[in-house]
């Protein structure tokens, strides 16, 4: 009897190791990490005076106003967060610049000038 649980016990540690050994072989590496929360900052700037924009906020939710150039707002995104920001130049002439920043670095931009033009800029965070 004692020859046949010692038996039992090796196979089910050997089943236990080999478990493991397949998991650990089957995720690659990084697979639980994910990237961190930061803060990203939306910048409109330009030579037109005043501009409308259209940002996201966080999911699902928007928000719009007016304000003279330049303008930034910050907001808190977490991976896979949808980021939007449009401005609309209020003016008769100009040019409106929108940017999604983290930190110093500028991850989208765009611009567009003229009157009553919009750029717009969007990603997804990773």
């Amino acid at each position: 009897m004692k020859r046949n649980e010692r038996a039992q016990r090796r196979t089910q540690a050997g089943f236990r190791r080999l478990g493991a050994l397949l998991l650990v072989g089957f995720l690659p590496l990084g697979a639980c990490v994910e990237p961190p929360e930061a803060t990203i900052t939306y910048r409109v700037s330009g030579t037109a005076r005043r501009a409308a924009m259209t940002y996201q906020t966080g999911p699902g939710s928007t928000q719009q106003t007016e304000s003279t150039l330049p303008w930034s707002s910050n907001l808190q995104a977490h991976p896979r967060d949808f980021l939007y920001i449009s401005a609309q130049n209020q003016d008769d002439s100009g040019c409106v610049e929108v940017r999604i920043q983290r930190g110093s670095e500028t991850l989208k931009q765009a611009q567009s000038c003229g009157a009553y033009v919009i750029a717009t800029a969007s990603m997804s965070y990773e």
